[in-house]
């Protein structure tokens, strides 16, 4: 029996990640980049203060802002154990991360932690959703959200996926980018009966909007919470 193949549609310098955690669940990746992380420099940077808190809602988050203000010395909120880990790595001391891995938990546990003389920055994406935005200004902190980074459909994919649809089993969505990216490039060309695998609700809901198909999306907002979902329920075409 052939193992379940997956369509592995993060940007180029996340293919291998993940097609490393595909395999070691047991399935086969097929990649087929859908986006590409492109750096925004933002208008006005923000200068740290130790009081602020920094937050972080995504790896390329920590990337390009460390690489834009490189101080360190500074609360640190993340919103997720990978985001965590990567802040870590770039020597950044994390010392909040919400139970629930969403920007509605991260908004809520924030609140908790600080006042209204705080100052929260919020490096992000240009299409990241306005949550934290609303729910922290709403109680009364002040906010600073510079973009520096956005999602854009990796064009030179398009006729690749096109081949690849008819060679997978399931397709991996991380965000909300790769799923607009992937309806959007197949257009009106057929897609079997496939399976999507989502993390987030967010990423999920969208995915909705497009497709009554097969939805898996783990408890746990992680790569290797989905996997272990997919695998457990041995979903075939």
């Amino acid at each position: 029996m052939r193992p379940l193949t997956l369509l592995n549609t993060r940007a180029e310098h996340q293919l291998a990640s993940l097609t490393k955690k595909i395999e070691a669940a047991g399935a086969r990746s097929l990649e087929v980049p859908l986006i590409r992380i492109e750096a925004v420099t933002p208008p006005a940077v923000p200068t740290l203060r130790k009081e602020d808190w920094l937050v972080f809602t995504s790896v390329n988050s920590v990337h390009f802002w460390e690489a834009l203000v490189p101080d360190k010395q500074v609360h640190t909120a993340c919103v997720g154990e990978k985001t965590a880990a990567a802040a870590r790595a770039k020597g950044y001391t994390v010392s909040l991360i919400p139970s629930q891995y969403d920007a509605e938990s991260l908004a809520e546990a924030l609140i908790q932690r600080t006042d209204e003389e705080t100052r929260i920055v919020y490096p992000r994406s240009a299409k990241s959703r306005m949550v934290l935005k609303e729910q922290l200004t709403a109680a009364g902190r002040h906010f600073a959200d510079p973009v520096v980074y956005d999602t854009v459909p990796n064009e030179a994919s398009q006729e690749n996926l096109k081949k690849a649809v008819h060679e997978v089993d399931g397709v991996l969505f991380l965000s909300p980018s790769a799923v607009h990216a992937f309806f959007h490039f197949c257009g009106t060309h057929e897609i079997p009966p496939l399976f999507y695998g989502c993390i987030g609700g967010v990423t999920e809901e969208v995915c909705r909007s497009y497709t009554d198909r097969r939805i898996i999306v783990p408890d746990t907002y992680t790569i290797e919470a989905l996997l272990t979902k997919i695998m457990k329920e041995k979903v075939k075409k």
